[in-house]
């Protein structure tokens, strides 16, 4: 696929690399990670202890032993390292307005500075390997602490098949559901209404899809985002804000893992689409809808929040809606009631299907 010409003089890679080694250095050296994602062995590299506590605390869930690595993922922070991007980089301002994601002609790496991501981040597909940089670890905002990594995620993973999409997802005997819908719509509210309730959790604002005979979501990240008026509707999950002085004016983020480590499966098979709307009614009800309006929720919001992701996801989402029956969510007020809607409609297609 060909992208926009590369803004960077030459093959900044090399020294973008350079950068975090002296980095790594400079901070007692680099903290592996290693994770299973979507199937797919991947590698993160911090410098230094720093970022570690909150980019990778999201992906514990899926931390596996040590082994070779199809996709390594380097990440360092200016702030607790001391080393600054490259003079040889363009600086941020420069990036942004070329109107990122660029890629190179060859389509070999692709760069993308503010979206999805708050840092400057570069995939080089050649050698299956990003490299992430923010200015300070202590200043990432509650998306980064909730899902980092979104843009060498997204780009990798669209290399093997898979769409990182903006939705939640929920499971019951094996088979989930995907929440869809722009923010505001009710999918948070209702993913984690169904975790506090024993439903399984594959995320609330983001998770992997795989097409194929037998669709499937993956899980990306065991947090969530909660605003004031949630955390009060949810005060189980206060204690696991791990952002307290910033829910203000963003929002708090509530890491799942340990805690909730039995229902925080790796992958389940796609059985329904949800459009969730509130109705202000006491009773949930489901009832059938139209491919149409399942893709008009899905893909706006993840095209405009993942900017840098390849169209072609737009394709395999028209796919989706065409392969997964989607159902409109008509949410009540009852918290429990939302749960167990869900969980009965799911067992009901587990029976079917099996």
């Amino acid at each position: 696929m060909k992208g926009q010409p590369s803004p960077f003089p030459g093959d900044p890679y090399p020294v973008f690399g350079e950068a975090f080694e002296r980095a790594a250095a400079a901070a007692g050296g680099i903290v592996p990670m290693p994770v299973v994602l979507g199937g797919v062995r991947l590698l993160f590299e911090f410098a230094g202890s720093a970022l570690l506590p909150r980019l990778g605390a999201p992906f514990e869930h899926l931390r596996t032993a040590g082994g070779p690595a199809a996709i390594t993922v380097r990440a360092w922070d200016s702030e607790s390292t001391g080393i600054g991007l490259p003079k040889e980089l363009p600086t941020p301002g420069t990036v942004y307005a070329q109107s990122l994601p660029a890629m190179s002609e060859g389509g070999g790496q692709r760069w993308t500075y503010f979206r999805p991501d708050p840092g400057l981040t570069v995939f080089d597909s050649r050698t299956q390997a990003g490299i992430y940089w923010v200015p300070a670890a202590s200043s990432l905002t509650y998306g980064d602490i909730a899902g980092g990594f979104r843009a060498i995620i997204a780009w990798a993973m669209a290399e093997r098949g898979m769409v990182f999409l903006h939705s939640a997802a929920v499971a019951w005997a094996g088979h989930a559901a995907l929440i869809v819908g722009a923010s505001g719509s009710g999918k948070s509210s209702t993913a984690l209404s169904c975790l506090l309730a024993g439903l399984e959790y594959l995320g609330d604002d983001h998770c992997l899809l795989e097409l194929g005979d037998d669709p499937r979501v993956h899980a990306v990240y065991a947090a969530a985002k909660l605003h004031d008026a949630q955390l009060a509707r949810f005060p189980e999950l206060d204690a696991f804000v791990v952002n307290r002085d910033r829910v203000a004016p963003e929002k708090g983020v509530a890491i799942l893992y340990p805690a909730f480590r039995d229902l925080l499966p790796m992958s389940r098979t796609l059985s329904a689409v949800f459009v969730p709307r509130i109705t202000g009614e006491k009773r949930t009800v489901i009832a059938p809808a139209g491919p149409a309006a399942a893709l008009a929720a899905l893909a706006p919001s993840t095209l405009l929040q993942m900017a840098s992701a390849d169209r072609g996801g737009l394709a395999k989402m028209g796919r989706l809606v065409r392969q997964v029956p989607c159902f409109s969510l008509q949410l009540g007020t009852e918290r429990r009631e939302i749960a167990e809607t869900i969980r009965d409609f799911l067992a009901e297609r587990s029976t079917a299907l099996e």
